[in-house]
């Protein structure tokens, strides 16, 4: 029944995040389930115009990105078996849809502040509070 689901931001995961979601995923022998979501450029840079881009491009390059990322963990983690899926929009709803039928959801936190608890960003903050099973939260390096 399920495996172990992880939300990847991409460059900006950090090894903290992908060691946490590969270990746990061998420790219990369970398979890897990667998202990785992404968004036109204007909204990803909150710019006003966007540069002249083909979505067939930046699909490709994202998708070459995770493929690039996970090709060491792949290598570190021989017996874990990875699916990986790049889709064009938003992470927190695919990863709260995902919850249902895994055993874990494990996202990063990139949101900003400061002091001794640092808020949650969008994404760790909806896997809190709508997953429907557990989450854990693993600090952006």
């Amino acid at each position: 029944m399920g495996g172990i689901a992880l939300g990847l931001r991409g460059r900006e995961a950090g090894e903290g995040l992908l060691d946490f979601a590969f270990d746990a995923a061998q420790r219990r022998g369970l398979p890897l389930r990667v998202l990785h979501a992404w968004r036109t450029p204007l909204l990803e840079h909150g710019r006003g115009m966007p540069p002249v881009y083909e979505e067939g491009h930046v699909a490709a390059e994202r998708e070459r990105l995770v493929a690039e990322i996970m090709a060491g963990w792949r290598q570190r983690y021989p017996d874990v078996p990875v699916h990986v899926e790049v889709v064009r929009t938003g992470a927190a709803k695919h990863l709260v849809e995902w919850s249902a039928t895994e055993q874990l959801l494990v996202v990063g936190r990139y949101g900003n502040g400061d002091g001794p608890v640092r808020r949650l960003g969008s994404v760790s903050q909806a896997a809190v509070h709508y997953a429907r099973c557990p989450v854990a939260v693993v600090p952006a390096d």
